[in-house]
């Protein structure tokens, strides 16, 4: 069995998931790239965890997970690999298309247990609901909430980050990451209503399914689409998670210790009153008090004595480089009096030397890629550099497994089109 626990129901009141940890056989811990707040990477360590899967969670701020997923791209000339969740299992086999891939392969291999992500059609199909309307919907209304107020920023942004590398990469460079995230995900208000109604409809449709369900278990509760979890369970609660806040103060411990982005989660009192007034009408509604009961009774899952998740240590020398003491300070220094001193540079060619503006500006450009081509020439950095230009560049070609996606989509469009037409001829 290996990585593989057995998980079975408990008798216990609260029916928490228990499990016997897998033998000790000296496998390497899987590893998951993630954002700490995103909805599809507590997705994913919502479903490594109750398979037993023993993994270490490397966590990165927006947008700085950029540059380690890079390294997991498809050769030129495919696009490169910029999003999150990135899964590699022990045998170093990459997952990095979506959350799906990550659930095929735990479902592939679930076959000693009574564990079935998938024992229903309907469990993908409404994953794949969740993916194409819920998941930018709710991130829309997660980040506009707390970019609105310096103080959740802090607190639900910056002070969260695990390694101090990257806390002190993210605090000097927080107010132009702040204005990226708002462009980035388009946080406008026209853009913000449509995602409260969009998040609205699928609570809707979430309740409608659970209503016409019967209780399942011993406690009374229902599923979305079978007698058990599944992964339609799994993904609207993990995208729930940003518009309901669940939390410690209102709801207890035990509703939220097994939630992995638990630190990135504010509570209602410190969301704005018109968001709050959205966000208590969701939790009254069927589908918002499922998400409770999820993550109540299916997210946690009983200690393990090999760790289960784990993270990079905090402490070791390579996460605590010297520009990253006292809280960034070197780095803070160093890069706001190169700003400065950049600044004061062209004031004093746009005042006294107008005539040179243009030369200026190319013998910086010049110095920039000679000083960069000098220090990351030949290293990880300069391959990044050359995915990113990929990137923005915008021509890819498609994967074969893109091909075959491609071709299938069109061929469910057409064969849903031809029942839409031969029930309008019915009718």
């Amino acid at each position: 069995m290996g990585k593989w626990d057995n998980i079975v129901a408990s008798s216990d009141e609260d029916e928490r998931l228990t499990g016997t940890p897998p033998p000790d056989l000296g496998l390497p811990k899987s590893l998951l790239l993630t954002i700490p707040w995103d909805p599809l990477c507590e997705e994913a360590r919502w479903a490594l965890t109750i398979h037993g899967v023993s993994f270490i969670e490397q966590s990165y701020p927006w947008p700085l997970q950029i540059f380690a997923v890079l390294d997991y791209s498809d050769p030129f000339p495919h696009r490169q690999q910029t999003q999150v969740p990135v899964f590699v299992n022990y045998k170093k086999e990459v997952y990095k298309r979506s959350t799906t891939d990550i659930f095929m392969f735990l479902y592939a291999h679930s076959f000693n247990t009574p564990l079935k992500i998938y024992s229903k059609p309907e469990a993908l199909f409404l994953q794949e609901y969740f993916h194409k309307n819920l998941t930018l919907a709710v991130v829309k209304i997660y980040l506009h909430i707390i970019l609105s107020s310096s103080y959740l920023c802090k607190k639900y942004l910056i002070s969260t980050v695990h390694l101090n590398n990257l806390s002190a990469v993210l605090s000097t460079f927080w107010p132009i990451i702040r204005i990226a995230m708002h462009l980035y995900f388009d946080l406008s208000k026209s853009s913000i209503d449509k995602a409260w109604t969009t998040v609205e409809e699928a609570f809707d449709k979430v309740g409608e399914l659970l209503d016409a369900s019967s209780p399942q278990s011993k406690g009374g509760r229902h599923y979305i689409v079978a007698a058990q979890l599944t992964a339609a369970d799994i993904s609207f609660a993990s995208h729930a998670l940003l518009v309901l806040f669940p939390n410690s103060d209102e709801h207890g411990d035990s509703a939220v210790r097994g939630i992995g982005c638990a630190a990135a989660i504010p509570s209602l009192a410190e969301v704005p009153a018109d968001a709050a007034a959205r966000v208590r009408a969701l939790r009254a509604s069927r589908a918002g008090r499922h998400a409770f009961e999820m993550w109540r009774y299916e997210r946690v899952y009983s200690s393990r004595p090999d760790g289960g998740r784990s993270f990079p240590s905090k402490y070791c020398q390579k996460n605590n480089p010297w520009w990253s003491k006292s809280n960034g300070l070197p780095l803070k220094l160093i890069v706001y009096a190169s700003i400065l001193c950049y600044t004061l540079a062209w004031i004093m060619v746009v005042v006294f030397a107008r005539n040179s503006v243009f030369s200026f500006g190319f013998i910086q450009i010049v110095v920039a890629i000679a000083g960069f081509s000098a220090f990351f020439g030949g290293t990880a950095w300069e391959m990044r550099a050359r995915q990113l230009f990929f990137n923005l560049r915008g021509r890819f070609e498609p994967t074969e497994r893109d091909k075959v996606e491609a071709a299938q989509a069109a061929k469910d469009t057409e064969n849903a089109n031809v029942v839409l037409k031969s029930k309008k001829i019915s009718s």
